[in-house]
């Protein structure tokens, strides 16, 4: 079986906490909050948040200077918080796929709107169910739904989509984080302490169109009375990959949508905080193992564009939060600065709850350690194949991005094709392309990436099942730019 392992311990990784957490994570909790009971579970619940379209640099606890993020930091400083986390796709539909299958996208073979994960394909959900947990999610976007594969291994699966006469805005549709962690927290209120559960909730916030609620939508720039928006009709003159000569964002109208999409977040906390609370009054947190992740980032203004998730693979799109809180009472915060993969997420779920891991999984188990015969170190690895092709793989400080040469993307903007190399360590915001001038380290790289591009499990890759949207969906869709007004999309 080939499984991506993780790389070498870093100098800052207290890895006697790390320990003391692992342990914590394969044993009995050590005692439930008095809110729910006196009973420990013999195995911890397992709650999976993902929080669409969120930077972790947007994050207190990740150094953002507004306060965004009170509650997630709060849970932050009693968890394992990674600081270079990264997805494997740069949109929601593959991204996903990737945390809940543990493969990487060519291999669970969904990249596109006309695919499904096959029948044969594993998923997290499957795996905990056969071993012996109840399974539940809560979903908010059509891209995590049922159509494209996502309800396997769910006893229990909640669509939370826009309705079919709710079509011009799809994201004003969409279901916010205040209905989502209401519906997550009945469900808590009728489980049964007798038996551990998988909860999944997919929150939609902060994802295109910013638009938070009052007081949210003016906490972080009363002062604004320009015309600029959050919604994406607004912002799409300034999407870099649908124009042949884009304009750029103004600097005052830029700060006034970084403030909503912040203000998106700090709405989305509040509710998260919500859902904790819930699980704390139902079950007790130190009875549950809780990750809350994101499935990937946004651009904003960082290389010219007013979006990234779904066209490129720089770090504001594809460096993610990763926070694991395990169960039972811990120190403070442990900081992990070793690079690390979403596909990681769903074996070290499954090894923190005694349940095999499948043959089909490409992951590695997060909480590993050094002392414990963690392997040698492999590349980080991501690809997208969807309005254009492109990939990356970073290995140590340095960063390859490989464009392939199609010509135009699917909205006829031409592509710009070749290598894009970053030195991350002194260039993180990936100002610099250095490919012109270390052709050596490119061809290394080059090489690095081909071969991951070939890694599969024992079992194969699997073919992905048609999939194909309705009417209603598509145009849903197309007021997100998803699809192209009039085109259809992508064929496999």
């Amino acid at each position: 079986m080939i499984r991506r392992t993780l790389p070498p311990d870093p100098p800052r990784l207290i890895s006697t906490l790390l320990l003391a957490l692992l342990t914590a994570c394969t044993r009995p909790a050590a005692d439930a909050s008095s809110d729910a009971g006196d009973t420990p579970t013999t195995r911890p619940n397992i709650i999976l948040i993902s929080i669409d379209t969120l930077r972790a640099d947007h994050l207190g606890c990740y150094g953002y200077p507004r306060d965004t993020s009170p509650r997630i930091d709060a849970l932050a400083r009693e968890s394992l918080r990674f600081q270079y986390a990264y997805a494997q796709a740069s949109w929601t539909l593959p991204s996903h796929m990737c945390l809940m299958t543990s493969q990487y996208p060519h291999v669970h073979g969904v990249q596109r709107e006309s695919q499904s994960l096959a029948d044969a394909g594993v998923t997290l959900a499957e795996a905990l169910s056969a071993g012996g947990y109840h399974t539940a999610a809560f979903i908010s976007w059509i891209y995590v739904s049922r159509k494209f594969g996502f309800a396997q291994g769910f006893d229990e699966f909640t669509e939370l989509l826009p309705t079919k006469d709710q079509i011009d805005n799809a994201t004003t549709a969409a279901y916010k984080a205040e209905e989502v962690s209401d519906r997550a927290a009945r469900w808590l209120d009728k489980q049964s302490p007798d038996k551990p559960f998988f909860l999944f909730v997919h929150y939609f916030d902060p994802h295109i169109d910013y638009d938070p609620p009052p007081p949210f939508d003016a906490l972080f720039d009363r002062g604004y009375a320009g015309s600029a928006s959050g919604k994406y009709a607004w912002l799409s003159t300034f999407i870099k990959e649908l124009h042949h000569q884009p304009r750029r964002i103004a600097p005052r109208d830029l700060e006034h949508v970084v403030a909503l999409y912040d203000g998106e977040i700090r709405y989305v906390d509040t509710y998260v905080g919500q859902l904790l609370d819930a699980l704390q009054r139902k079950v007790g947190l130190d009875n549950c193992l809780i990750v809350l992740t994101s499935d990937h980032g946004e651009e904003l203004d960082d290389h010219g564009s007013m979006e990234g998730h779904q066209w490129t693979l720089y770090e504001e799109v594809i460096r993610v939060p990763l926070i694991i809180r395990p169960p039972g009472r811990r120190p403070r915060t442990a900081v992990v600065e070793t690079p690390v993969e979403l596909i990681d997420v769903a074996s070290t779920l499954l090894a923190s709850a005694g349940v095999a891991t499948p043959t089909a999984f490409q992951g590695g188990n997060l909480f590993d350690l050094p002392s414990r015969g963690l392997p040698a170190a492999r590349p980080l690895f991501g690809e997208i194949q969807r309005h254009n092709r492109r990939q990356f793989v970073r290995n140590g400080r340095y960063k390859l991005i490989h464009t392939d040469d199609i010509g135009k993307n699917s909205r006829g903007v031409p592509v710009v094709a070749g290598h894009e190399l970053y030195d991350l360590s002194a260039d993180p915001r990936e100002t610099v392309n250095l490919a012109r001038d270390n052709a050596e380290l490119v061809r290394t790289l080059t090489a690095e990436l081909e071969q991951m591009l070939t890694l599969t499990p024992e079992s194969g890759r699997t073919a992905p099942r048609a999939a194909s949207l309705s009417d209603t969906e598509r145009r849903q869709l197309e007021s997100l730019g998803y699809v192209g007004a009039g085109q259809p999309a992508p064929a496999p």
